[in-house]
């Protein structure tokens, strides 16, 4: 018997839902999002879920802590900052693939 395959972008959509509803709270009332630079091409893309690049300065980890984001779920392959991450009070979460 064949087992059933799972297409990795249906275990990342599981991932960032189970995460998502755990790992982000809403932002700050007032905040300004270009008041500290994000990563590239940040989208709100529901009320749990940020999409966009790396973040790869402090300023940019600071930004996400700011915006209620706690978990960055990374698919990319690329080793991740952990250290900055736990700086700003954020999860990693890697997911390669």
């Amino acid at each position: 018997m064949n087992p059933t395959r799972v297409r990795p972008a249906t275990l990342l959509e599981i991932a960032l839902a189970a995460i998502s509803a755990a790992g982000c709270r809403a932002p700050d009332a007032g905040h300004d999002a270009t008041a500290r630079p994000a990563p590239p091409n940040l989208q709100h893309v529901s009320a749990n879920v940020w999409s966009g690049g790396a973040p790869e300065s402090d300023e940019a980890f600071a930004s996400l802590n700011e915006l209620g984001i706690r978990t960055i779920v990374s698919v990319d392959g690329a080793r991740p900052d952990v250290a900055a991450a736990r700086r700003y009070g954020l999860r990693y979460v890697n997911i390669p693939i």
